[in-house]
């Protein structure tokens, strides 16, 4: 599995097992400092959890911001350690305590072990794309407020995309996968042709906004410049090799074997595309018309997911209005699911 898949599947299991650490009336008091530290080094993260106090402010990954993170997470795994050794630990702290541990241990070893920030142009991409987004489509600022927010935040944008710059500059090129850096130049293309043309009308079309819109595509079109050109010269692989097994666990939580896991995988997987072929064939006529179905299962998924494909937004206000109106369904969906703890209030999750 790559570095990529391995993000992916730590997001999801992350986003699940620190449920209960963010509470609807309060932070819990296991997790309260961590929490806030957290929302402090990853502001943009904390606007798409729904807390507005760094809305203003970008991520710092300078070496020495970097350093100093990795002494947080060191300490509170060593307080969470401890705390989670007393016997007279109530459940829910201790519940909290395992939870929040947990994601103490995967920050480390991304920190450290994989080193993310050195390796991945992706960990800077993304904060650059999801940046404006949250802000923009939620709904839970006044407007005015929130347009003035994404130009404070677009004004920080230029020197973030310049620390990325210098820190791939000393980027070994073995050490770096040519794969992350293309997928990361075109999140960044996108995201710079979204502040050269969109920025403007998204925060109130004046002379002044589309100067800071043009600043700012340019400085990420630089940086997708200097991305794709490392990638040239790029020889590193996205797959995380001999860390894949301390990953995978500390992603997931699964102690056993990783073989016993892919081959339980593998049975599922062949299992689960026996079932889609025969709900695609069932529902071919409906979207493919006269043409026949292909026998070959796979074929006929990748046609059905062709034709899914094809339904999709075809400008930026249907987008954006789609974006709204998924966020709140989700967090409808998330506040019915909400586990309930025992002393009567209900989790939600903080951390994506």
């Amino acid at each position: 599995m790559s570095l990529v898949h391995m993000r992916h599947c730590c997001f999801v299991i992350f986003a699940g097992s620190i449920a209960l650490l963010c509470v609807q009336s309060g932070w819990g008091g296991v997790a309260d400092a961590y929490l806030s530290a957290y929302l402090e080094m990853f502001p943009t993260r904390a606007t798409q959890a729904g807390n507005h106090a760094f809305d203003s402010k970008l991520e710092d990954f300078s070496t020495e911001k970097l350093a100093h993170w990795v002494e947080v997470n060191r300490a509170e795994r060593d307080r969470l350690t401890k705390l989670i050794s007393d016997p007279d630990l109530p459940f829910d702290d201790r519940l909290d305590a395992e939870a929040l541990l947990a994601q103490v241990e995967r920050e480390v070893h991304e920190k450290i072990v994989l080193r993310r920030p050195q390796r991945d142009p992706l960990y800077w991409s993304e904060v650059i794309a999801n940046a404006a987004v949250f802000l923009l489509v939620r709904d839970d600022l006044p407007l005015a407020e929130r347009q003035q927010l994404v130009r404070a935040r677009a004004g920080l944008l230029p020197a973030f995309a310049r620390q990325c710059s210098a820190t791939f500059s000393r980027a070994k090129g073995d050490e770096v996968a040519p794969e992350l850096c293309k997928i990361a130049v075109g999140q960044l293309r996108a995201t710079a042709t979204f502040y050269r043309e969109g920025f403007a009308q998204a925060v109130g079309d004046n002379p002044e906004a589309r100067d800071e819109g043009a600043n700012v595509a340019r400085a990420i079109s630089e940086l997708a410049d200097n991305i794709e050109k490392f990638s040239q010269s790029a020889t590193g692989s996205p797959r995380l090799g001999r860390e894949y097994a301390t990953t995978f666990r500390l992603g997931t939580g699964i102690n056993e074997p990783v073989a016993e896991v892919l081959k339980r995988a593998t049975a599922d997987l062949a299992a689960k595309r026996i079932e889609a072929a025969n709900f695609g064939r069932k529902v071919w006529r409906e979207l493919m018309k006269d043409k026949e179905p292909p026998v070959d299962d796979a074929v006929l998924l990748r046609r059905l997911f062709e034709r899914v494909a094809e339904d999709r937004d075809t400008n930026e206000e249907t987008y954006a209005s789609r974006w709204k109106t998924d966020v709140v369904e989700i967090e409808k969906f998330v506040s019915a699911g909400a586990a309930p703890r025992r002393d009567g209030r209900t989790a939600r999750s903080i951390f994506p």
